[in-house]
This record gives structure tokens, C-alpha cells and sequence, in this order.
């Protein structure tokens, strides 16, 4: 029974197992299903809510898409351009006014480095006028008065009402320079100075702290702070000057000190090497009135506090609120007796009698502040270097400043230029409702946006990490803390500037400039798109319209050319009568020109022979008369040779007659012998000439003859070109006559047919000018000097 409960129980278990699993998996099943159901459901629901904002977006755009069209043209094209030029015009005021805030903040920086870069002082001279190679320590310009009226004394007004003055008339004084500290007597004199090629720049880093064995020690060795290294050959830089009213101890005594005699109560002691300096050697000299050096720019002329400037100058002084405490006074002069060594003693008369100047009776002062390099800490002192290239980098910012503002004043105006080509011809477009050029004009315009805002991004981006640098160095400098205080909190000023307002402006530039550039990258895609979608719609509008076009053409090409065949017929009849009158008219032409050719050779045959019979009887008569002259000359000559045979004679036969000796017989023979030669070189030389006149008159007769000839060719030359050009002016004419006619004939066929007849009748007109040319080729004719061809021309 066991056994069989057992059996039982497990086939129970079985079933049961059975049931369960098959309800598991139908439930399963159901709960797979509504779990599809519910994904479905979500679905729809997130497609339903996903097209209700897509659809809401839609009608949202397309309200704003009616609003802009409800816009007239004018307004939205300016409130387009002056949307994109926002940026640009943020990005220049930004940069003009960070050059600004640059310019005030960098101001003591670039002092420091003016400090730095002065070269030293090694020589101080008194003199009336300073040399080349030297300078006056005085770099002071009085700014010079405009005309005007003191009536000070009076009524204690000064205007510049110069004509109706009624008081003290000023003048217009021109500025100028000042040149001198001293007088000597009437010797005016002027403090110069020698420099050296060197400043603290150049020989301020040292390697170990101390100077080498090739270099010269310079300054106090218990104040390593004041050494400065130079060549074993060169001077010291001086490191103090002194200005005395006598002789003064230690000084006069000291070899390290120079001494310069003024005058009998005015000496000057400077320091050559500084062996007791508590400072490093003088580098600047500032001359001033007022408190003091001002801080914020060593040339701002200073003036009290208490005092007003003479209300004429050209250039108002003012007072600086703070001045540089490095500076102190070495040298102090009164406002009139600097006039009196200045100006020459009339101009003083003139300003000295302005009641507004007292200068009589003024208290102010002028003073020489002298101020030596900036201290440095001696084993800081090779970063000096990265001091130098802090300077070098407020020069470049300045540059790169500059470069910005005008490349963004420049990409914008260029941008303005455009925008006012793009707001006439987009008015057009937009009236016209021409989508494709609406979007072509869009789309040049934000190339030309992107360019512009892409040079402003570029150079705020180089700015930027250029100033980030230059804030870099000053940090390191700051954390060594190498010099002064007051060095190291103009340092600190300049890096806050930087840190906060000068990164905050450019980071602002830099961001709005982006997010222009952007949107603009943005908005050039739809435009791109709607141009090429417009563009296609008309390249298919064309192709469909060039078809038409072309069936429309086919249509009227086949009535022309019915048309014209039509004419073909009746204009080939008047054609070939054209042709036959032209054969007819070219012909007589021909035959003219060959009568005309004939009586030009006929005539000029005639000339020829006509000189040619001239040219022999002149020359038959020229021999003729030679002859008779030889004749003459010959029978004179016997004659003469007759009468001194026969006085030769006599004289023998007188001699005879008288004297028998053989000594006068011979001088009797010598003498007749002297007779015969003179009378033998008497007739040579009337021989010689005959023949020199001879040969003369043939010459002029051979010259004339060949005058002759040239003239007659040249004649007949002339009268060639005549007929050659009448032959022309024919041709030109039956050829004008001829194109006429063609033109008119030939202005109903089509250009094919035209070249086909045009063919026919040139190989015709050729054959009949080919057999004409043969009957009337002109022969060549030639005579003398000159040759005739007649040629006959072939006539198209």
C-alpha cells in the first residue's frame, strides 16, 4: 500500500508541476504581451507628444517667417546688416578702449624700461654748446604763448582778444627749447654728458655674482647691489653728481670724483666710480617744476600745486597728482633767472613786462632730479632678462593693438561697403520675389560676415594668449621679488589690469565674436540649399522652354526656307545678268588701263630721247670749244717759242760781235738755257689750267646731265604712282559696286546656298579673267635708269 500511495503521490506531484508550468508560461506570456502593449502605448504617446512640438515649431517658424515677410524690404535688410555688423562694432570699441586702459596701465612699465635701457653716464662737461657725441642734460621745451591781452595789472583779466586790446598786446611766441643751466658773466653756459654703447641691459646679469678676471669692477664691493661690470678698458658708469656753492670735502680731494668749475662760487662733484655708492650709477635726468617727477609719464611738465599756468600758454601745465619718489633733486633754479639765462635780453624785457607772468617777483622753481637705475637683487640679476622681453612685449602689444583695431576697422568698413551693394540689389530681389538670388546674396553676404569676424576672432585670440604670456613673466617676477617695492607693486598693478579687465574684455570679444561666427556657419547651410534647390527648379524651367524654344524655331526655319526657295528661281535670272554687266564693265577697265600704260611708255620714251639728243649736242659743242682753245694755246705757245729763238739769236750775234772769250760764251748759254725753262714752265702751267678748266666744265656738265635724269625719272615716277593709284581707286570702286550688288542679290538665300552660288561664280569670273589676262598681259618695258611693268591685277 506503501508503495502504491508513494507512486501515486509522485504522479500527483507531476501533474501538479505540469499545471504550474503551463500556467507560468501563460502568464508569462500575458505579462509579455501587456508589457508590449504598454511600449506601444508609449510609443505613441512620445511620437503624439514629439509631433505636437514638432508641429508647434512649425507653426512657430511660420508665424516668424510671416511676421519677417510682413516687414518691408528696407527695414529687414537693415536690420539684417546691422545685426551682423553688432559684433563688429563691439569688438572695436572693446579694443579701442582695452589700447586705452593699456596705454595708462603700461605707462610706468614702459618708465621701467626707459630706466633700463638708458645708456650710461661716464663724462659731465660745462659748455656753451655741446658737442656731437655728447647731450644736454636739459630736455625741457617751453610750449610758447598765443597772441592775446594781459590786462593782469588792471583788472586782472587775460583774454585772447589781441586786436581790440586795450592793455599789454602779447605776441605769438613760438615754443622753445632750453638749453642752458649756468651763466658766467655774460657766458651762458650748459650742463653736457657722455654716454656709453652700454646700459644695465647689457652688462646688469652677472654669471657668478661677482665680475671676471677680464672685467673691471665698478661700485660699492660692501653693497654688492651696486657693482656693474665693464671692460677692463672701458669707464665706469657715474653713479652721483653734486651740485656746490664752493669747494666741498671729501670731493675736491677724491680721485674717483670729477670736479667741474662753473664760476667762482658754483662747483660740481660726480662720482666716477662709485667705490662708496649705496645705489647703482645715474641713469636718468628729468627738468621740471612742480613737486616732482610725475609717475604717470616723465614728460608731463609739472607745475604746483597751489600755482595756475599763464592762461596764453599753448600748452597748459598741470599738476600730476602723484609723482615718483626715485627722483631726487640734484639742482634748483628760480622761474626768472631760468627766463634770464634762456632768452635773450629783449625777449626777457618783453615777458617780464606782462603783469601776468611776474616773473619779477614769482616764487616757483625749476629743479634737475636726477634718479638712478632701479635696484635689482644681485643673485636675481639674470632675469633682468625677463624684464627686457617684458618691455619688448608692451612695444608689440601696442603693435598688435593697433594691427586689431585697424584690420576690424577695415574688415568692417569693407563689410559696410558691401552690405549697402547687397541692400540695393536684395531690395530688387525681394520685390521681385527671386528666390535664388535672395539666397546667392545671402550667402556672399555671410562669407563676407565670416571672413570679417574670422580676422577680429584670430587677432583677439593672438592678443589674448600674447597678454596671457606677458602676465606669465610678470607672475615669475613677482614670486622672486628682485627689486623695490615700488617696482614690484607697479608689477603687480599691471598683472591685475591683465587678470581682470583686459582678459575679461577679450574673453568677451573672443565669445560674442564665436557665437557670431557660428550662427553664421548656421544660417549659410539653409541659404546654400534654397540656392541650389531654385537653381535646379530653373535649369529645369529652361530645359523645358529651351525645347519649346527650339520646335518654335524648326517651325519658322521651314517657312523661311520654303519662302526662299521660293525666291531662289526668280534671282538666279537677274544673277547671271549682274555677272555678264560686271564681265562687261571689268573688261572695259582692263583695256583702259592697258591704253593708258602704252602712252605713259610712249611719252616717257620720248623724254628720254629728247634728253639724250640734248645731253650730245651739249656735249659736241663742249669739244668743240675744247679743241679751239687747245688750238689757240698751241699757236701761242709757237709764237712765243719763235720769238725767243730769234731774240736769242740777235743776243748771239751781238755777243759775238763784242766778246770772243769761253767764259761769257758759256754764261751767254747758261742764260738762254734759264730763258728756255721759264718759258717751258710758263706754257706747263697755261697747259695745266686749260685742262683744270676743261675738266671742271665737264664735271658741271656731267652733274647737270644727271640732274636732269633724276628729275626725269622721278617725274616719271610720280606720274606711275598717279596712274597706278587712278588704277586703284577703280578697282576699289567696281569692287564696291560689285559687293553692293552681290549683297542685295544674294540678302533672300540662306548662307549655304550663298556659298555655293558665291563659289560658282568666283571659278566663272576666274576663267573669264584667266583668258582676258593672257590677251592683255602688259609687256615689261625698260630704259636708262628706270623699268615699267605693267601688270594686270585679278579682280574677286
Amino acid at each position: 500500500m506503501s508503495d502504491d500511495d508513494s507512486s501515486q503521490n509522485t504522479k500527483k506531484e507531476e501533474q501538479y508541476q505540469q499545471v504550474n508550468h503551463s500556467e507560468y508560461k501563460s502568464l508569462q506570456h500575458r505579462n509579455a504581451e501587456t508589457h508590449n502593449s504598454d511600449k506601444e502605448e508609449n510609443r505613441e504617446n512620445v511620437k503624439k507628444i514629439n509631433s505636437g512640438c514638432i508641429q508647434k515649431c512649425k507653426e512657430k517658424k511660420q508665424q516668424f517667417n510671416d511676421w519677417w515677410e510682413s516687414i518691408p524690404p528696407v527695414k529687414r535688410i537693415a536690420s539684417f546688416l546691422v545685426a551682423q555688423l553688432l559684433p563688429m562694432a563691439i569688438s572695436i570699441s572693446l579694443t579701442k578702449v582695452t589700447q586705452s586702459d593699456w596705454q595708462n596701465h603700461s605707462n610706468q612699465i614702459q618708465a621701467l624700461g626707459d630706466n633700463y635701457n638708458s645708456h650710461f653716464y661716464t663724462d659731465f662737461t660745462v659748455k656753451q654748446q655741446c658737442s656731437i657725441d655728447e647731450t644736454n642734460i636739459i630736455q625741457y621745451t617751453w610750449s610758447g604763448l598765443n597772441q592775446g591781452c594781459d590786462c593782469y595789472s588792471t583788472s586782472g583779466v587775460i583774454s585772447s582778444d589781441y586786436q581790440n586790446c586795450q592793455c599789454n598786446q602779447v605776441p605769438s611766441w613760438n615754443p622753445f627749447e632750453f638749453q642752458y643751466l649756468f651763466t658766467n658773466g655774460a657766458e651762458k653756459l650748459t650742463l653736457c654728458a657722455k654716454r656709453s654703447l652700454l646700459n644695465f641691459f647689457n652688462v646688469g646679469p652677472l654669471s657668478s655674482g661677482s665680475c671676471s678676471s677680464l672685467q673691471k669692477t665698478c661700485g660699492n664691493p660692501s653693497k654688492p647691489e651696486t657693482i656693474i661690470c665693464v671692460g677692463l678698458s672701458d669707464a665706469c658708469p657715474i653713479y652721483d653728481i653734486i651740485f656746490t656753492s664752493g669747494i666741498q670735502q671729501p670731493y675736491a680731494s677724491d680721485p674717483n670724483w670729477g670736479q667741474i668749475q662753473i664760476s667762482s662760487n658754483q662747483y660740481i662733484y660726480f662720482d666716477k666710480l662709485g667705490a662708496k655708492a649705496n645705489n647703482l650709477p645715474l641713469s636718468q635726468f628729468v627738468f621740471t617744476a612742480g613737486a616732482g617727477v610725475c609717475i604717470d609719464s616723465y614728460n608731463q611738465q609739472n607745475i604746483d600745486q597751489i600755482r595756475l599756468d599763464y592762461p596764453l600758454s599753448k600748452n597748459q601745465r598741470k599738476p600730476c597728482s602723484n609723482t615718483d619718489p626715485r627722483f631726487s633733486s640734484a639742482y634748483s633754479i628760480g622761474v626768472n633767472q631760468l627766463y634770464l639765462t634762456e632768452f635773450s635780453t629783449s625777449d626777457y624785457n618783453l615777458l617780464s613786462q606782462l603783469s601776468g607772468m611776474q616773473l619779477a617777483t614769482s616764487t616757483e622753481v625749476y629743479k634737475l632730479y636726477k634718479r638712478p637705475y632701479e635696484p635689482w637683487n644681485i643673485n636675481d640679476r639674470y632675469k633682468i632678462l625677463i624684464f627686457q622681453s617684458i618691455i619688448d612685449d608692451v612695444t608689440f602689444q601696442q603693435f598688435l593693438f593697433s594691427a586689431s583695431f585697424i584690420i576690424n576697422t577695415a574688415a568692417s568698413s569693407v563689410f559696410y561697403v558691401f552690405g549697402i551693394i547687397y541692400g540695393y540689389f536684395q531690395h530688387i530681389n525681394l520685390m521681385r520675389n527671386d528666390k535664388y538670388r535672395i539666397a546667392i546674396w545671402n550667402v556672399l553676404n555671410t562669407i563676407m560676415s565670416l571672413l570679417s569676424k574670422s580676422l577680429s576672432f584670430i587677432m583677439s585670440v593672438v592678443t589674448l594668449a600674447f597678454a596671457l604670456d606677458y602676465a606669465l613673466k610678470f607672475t615669475i617676477l613677482i614670486n622672486n621679488h628682485p627689486s623695490t617695492n615700488l617696482f614690484q607693486q607697479q608689477c603687480q598693478q599691471q598683472l591685475d589690469y591683465i587678470e581682470s579687465i583686459f582678459k575679461s574684455n577679450y574673453i568677451i570679444t573672443i565669445v560674442i565674436t564665436g557665437i557670431y561666427l557660428l550662427k553664421d556657419m548656421i544660417d549659410i547651410i539653409p541659404d546654400i540649399y534654397t540656392a541650389y534647390k531654385e537653381r535646379k527648379k530653373q535649369h529645369q524651367s529652361s530645359k523645358v522652354s529651351s525645347e519649346k524654344q527650339e520646335q518654335e524655331n524648326t517651325k519658322d526655319q521651314k517657312q523661311k526656307n520654303e519662302k526662299q526657295d521660293s525666291k531662289k528661281h526668280k534671282n538666279q535670272g537677274n544673277k547671271k545678268q549682274n555677272l555678264e554687266k560686271q564681265y562687261e564693265e571689268w573688261k572695259k577697265q582692263q583695256l583702259k588701263e592697258y591704253d593708258n600704260w602704252q602712252n605713259l611708255v610712249f611719252q616717257q620714251k620720248e623724254e628720254q630721247q629728247q634728253l639724250s639728243t640734248k645731253q650730245q649736242d651739249e656735249w659736241q659743242k663742249l669739244q668743240q670749244q675744247m679743241e679751239e682753245e687747245q688750238k689757240k694755246l698751241k699757236s701761242k705757245q709757237s709764237e712765243e717759242q719763235e720769238k725767243l729763238k730769234n731774240k736769242q739769236i740777235d743776243e748771239g750775234q751781238r755777243f759775238q760781235s763784242k766778246q770772243t772769250d769761253e767764259d761769257s760764251k758759256q754764261q751767254f748759254k747758261l742764260k738762254q738755257e734759264q730763258e728756255n725753262q721759264i718759258l717751258q714752265n710758263k706754257q706747263y702751267e697755261e697747259q695745266q689750267k686749260l685742262n683744270a678748266d676743261q675738266a671742271d666744265r665737264q664735271h658741271k656738265m656731267f652733274s647737270r646731265q644727271s640732274e636732269e635724269q633724276q628729275k626725269l625719272s622721278q617725274k616719271q615716277q610720280q606720274e606711275q604712282r598717279k596712274l597706278l593709284q587712278n588704277q586703284k581707286e577703280e578697282q576699289q570702286n567696281l569692287l564696291k559696286k560689285q559687293q553692293q550688288e552681290n549683297e542685295k542679290e544674294s540678302s533672300n538665300q540662306t548662307q549655304n546656298e550663298q556659298i555655293g552660288e558665291e563659289q560658282q561664280q568666283q571659278s566663272e569670273s576666274q576663267q573669264k579673267i584667266q583668258q582676258l589676262k593672257q590677251l592683255t598681259q602688259l609687256p615689261d618695258l625698260s630704259y636708262g635708269q628706270f623699268e615699267l611693268k605693267g601688270v594686270v591685277r585679278n579682280l574677286q
